[in-house]
């Protein structure tokens, strides 16, 4: 005997429960005129973003423009610093004397931000993002004021690092906010934006810090992020709504310390200084099989091994939980997202390197040069959004042809002569910009779709991090490409009173200086040439390799979410 359901205004307290198939059970309160039986799939589709139904929890589309004007210029800033300070170092160097230094005047800002995006990811989980977000802003300024103001070289190495650490939560922070703040469907051309923003301000920054350090001084390079930047924390304070972060509760701050995973924090920082330092150093400032070198992968290797371990036995605390790290379509985002920064850093490092060694082009014009490259990746990462969001709905397809796109166009790079006019190297960087555009910001739309909207604050913190990585490693490669291929090179060549190692601590613009006549110049370019353009390899392979992330996507279309009611 079975009891009839409860009547009257009982009724509404009723909880629609579904069976084992996916049905929710009938009851005399369901309208079946006017409200269709979903189906198991599509209910599950509803639930997965978890975002309410009422679209009025979002920005409206005034606040939004102002939103996106403000972590664009975010994105923007940290995006120009990676490279804005290339241009600049000479100068930086001359004035402190500190040539020793070169290399940490990038590496600093790359190291922290690297070490520092899982952890902070964290934080915008447990903490109110906007004050999160707001509050690594005013952390990169004080980077930039410090840098600004140094006394010596030692001080602008600081300012770099703690800039870093800035960089690192701007990255997915300006992401999370997008996510509190917009509605999916229309999250992929806003997502293709700031990647454009992202991978223009890359390419620019050589042209912006040669122009500032030309007709001003070294130290605008980074009191131009003060003012910018203080625009950005006037908007977010006026317009954005402070959300509690989504694993928020009211627990004590020693227990909420302990949510942070300071122990994973611990290992994973150290792990990845120990591997992207040995990746810088080794066959430059030591060989290969130093004791520094080994020392610095045995360590990152065992720190990471213990990192993992961590996570895994305190999965509820974790940085990285291991539940979302298996889930198919994070997993292969991270994999794409960590090959394609590696394909993105070494073109736009090296191809200005191209221009003004082999076209004996000065650093402003070399920056004027990589416009194709701009534009090209611009155009690509806003029709890729609009495509996705507006026409097909699948980000997998568009990660596809990114892969291939970048792989073909980063082979044609590598095929670079002195001789090589202006339609080659425009041509081919359109192809690898566009390629590079069209799918840079996919993995960040595609998590979304799978995922639970609690748990895409970490999937995004990991996709940059894969990012930042993958860049900062493949430069490292490409940089011992170089040295290996020129020392070479040079030794085939045999220029009379050349020393190989001289060439490797001379600036690009000054390799003419190096030879004494016009028939020592040839062979000394062609050598250089060769070694640059073997570097262009590693992006092609990179890329080429994306594929596999590409292809494991799982086809979930952002038209097709509905949000939950």
């Amino acid at each position: 005997m079975t009891s009839s359901p409860p009547e009257g205004p009982y009724e509404l307290l009723e909880p629609r429960v579904k069976n084992k198939t996916g049905d929710i059970p009938n009851t005399p309160t369901m309208n079946m005129d006017s409200q269709q039986e979903a189906k198991p799939e599509e209910a599950v589709e509803e639930c997965k973003d978890g975002e309410a139904g009422d679209e009025t929890q979002y920005l409206s589309s005034a606040a939004v423009a102002l939103l996106m004007v403000a972590i664009s210029l975010a994105m923007f800033l940290v995006s120009l610093d990676r490279t804005i300070v290339a241009t600049a170092v000479p100068k930086i160097t001359d004035h402190f004397n500190s040539f020793g230094d070169i290399g940490w005047y990038a590496s600093a800002y790359a190291l922290t931000g690297c070490a520092m995006q899982l952890p902070l990811g964290r934080f915008y989980s447990f903490y109110t993002p906007k004050w999160v977000f707001l509050s690594l802003v005013v952390l990169f300024e004080i980077g930039s004021a410090i840098c600004a103001g140094a006394f010596n070289s030692n001080t602008i190495i600081i300012g770099r690092a703690i800039q870093g650490i800035g960089c690192a939560g701007v990255f997915s922070g300006s992401m999370i906010l997008l996510v509190d703040n917009v509605p999916l469907q229309k999250r992929p051309l806003f997502m293709g934006m700031l990647m454009a923003i992202m991978s223009v301000s890359a390419i620019v920054g050589p042209l912006i810090g040669g122009a500032l350090t030309s007709n001003a001084s070294w130290r605008w390079c980074f009191i131009i992020n003060i003012p910018i930047g203080t625009v950005t924390i006037l908007i977010l304070l006026l317009i954005v709504k402070p959300t509690p972060g989504k694993e928020a509760s009211k627990k004590s701050p020693l227990e909420h310390l302990k949510m942070l995973d300071p122990l994973g924090a611990a290992l994973l920082i150290p792990a990845v200084i120990c591997l992207v330092l040995a990746l810088q150093w080794g066959g430059s400032e030591y060989a290969w099989k130093s004791w520094q070198i080994v020392l610095l992968l045995v360590f990152g290797g065992l720190l990471g091994i213990a990192f993992m371990v961590s996570q895994k036995l305190n999965p509820e605390i974790a940085t990285i939980s291991p539940r979302i790290v298996k889930q198919r379509t994070v997993a292969a985002g991270f994999y794409y997202s960590t090959c394609t920064g590696g394909a993105m850093m070494t073109v736009v490092y090296w191809i200005p390197i191209w221009f003004q060694a082999i076209k004996n082009a000065s650093p402003v014009k070399s920056g004027e040069m990589t416009i194709p490259l701009l534009i090209s990746q611009s155009l690509g990462s806003i029709s890729g959004g609009i495509l996705v969001s507006q026409v097909v709905g699948y980000a997998s397809p568009f990660m596809i042809l990114s892969s291939v796109m970048m792989a073909v166009g980063a082979g044609l790079l590598s095929t670079l002569s002195i001789s090589s006019a202006a339609g080659k190297w425009i041509g081919y960087q359109v192809l690898f910009g566009f390629g590079l555009g069209i799918g840079q910001q996919q993995p960040s739309t595609a998590v979304q779709v799978v995922l639970k909207k609690d748990d895409i604050p970490s999937a995004i913190s990991l996709i940059f991090f894969g990012m930042q990585l993958g860049g900062s490693v493949c430069v490292c490669i490409g940089q011992n490409v170089l040295n290996q291929e020129l020392i070479k090179s040079l030794t085939k060549a045999r220029i009379p009173g050349l020393d190989p190692m001289a060439v490797l601590h001379t600036g690009a613009t000054e390799l003419e200086n190096l030879v004494h006549s016009a028939l020592e110049k040839t062979p000394l370019l062609l050598a250089y040439n060769h070694s640059l353009t073997s570097v262009f390899y590693v992006a092609s392979a990179v890329g080429a390799l994306s594929i596999i992330g590409s292809v494991l996507v799982e086809w979930k279309s952002v038209k097709g979410m509905k949000p939950a009611h």
